[in-house]
């Protein structure tokens, strides 16, 4: 395995948590929200500057916190993907579990890589159909023939839960089985 790209995938699912942890800060304004507001320069004494926004509210933070977190979470699923192309193929008609989190996985990154701040299923045809997946302490039902075309809502597939349930599937899965031989 490229531990580049483990690295990366780490790194974005840190990000996400950051993400998620600002929006519950700002909403709980657990958080000085001026710190948020604050002007400064950036790198060095004569960096460019951001200007200090005194005039953004809890909700105007709290909306940018959001897209970030939709940011974060395009980011992360960008990069689980790209790792997963290593280790198993694409096989949406198959009822084995964790082909249809990977069928999952691919068609959440699809909905990310045409506008990831707005993502929007589009799923292929052969992935069409409803997937029951059996997560480590519930099983849910996700069906891509009603989300297609819908604006994508972490809630359609359970909420954050879900998502990083499956992100540990995925790890566990990555850890036990090697590389797929791309040769045959």
């Amino acid at each position: 395995m490229n531990e580049t790209e483990l690295n990366q995938f780490t790194l974005s699912i840190e990000c996400l948590k950051l993400a998620l942890r600002l929006s519950r800060a700002i909403n709980n304004e657990t958080i000085d929200l001026n710190v948020l507001r604050e002007g400064y320069r950036i790198d060095n004494p004569n960096g460019p500057i951001i200007p200090h926004e005194n005039e953004l509210s809890k909700s105007d933070l709290y909306q940018d916190a959001q897209n970030l977190q939709v940011s974060a979470l395009g980011t992360c699923i960008l990069y689980l993907d790209k790792l997963l192309e290593s280790f198993v193929k694409k096989n949406p008609s198959s009822e084995v579990n964790f082909d249809k989190i990977r069928s999952i996985i691919f068609q959440l990154r699809n909905a990310y890589a045409h506008n990831p701040l707005r993502p929007t299923w589009y799923c292929w045809t052969k992935y069409l159909r409803k997937y029951k997946i059996e997560l480590s302490n519930k099983s849910i039902l996700i069906d891509l023939s009603t989300l297609n075309g819908q604006e994508f809502d972490i809630n359609q597939i359970g909420g954050f839960g879900n998502l990083f349930s499956m992100i540990e599937e995925c790890k566990n899965f990555i850890a036990k089985n090697p590389k797929l031989d791309r040769n045959n």
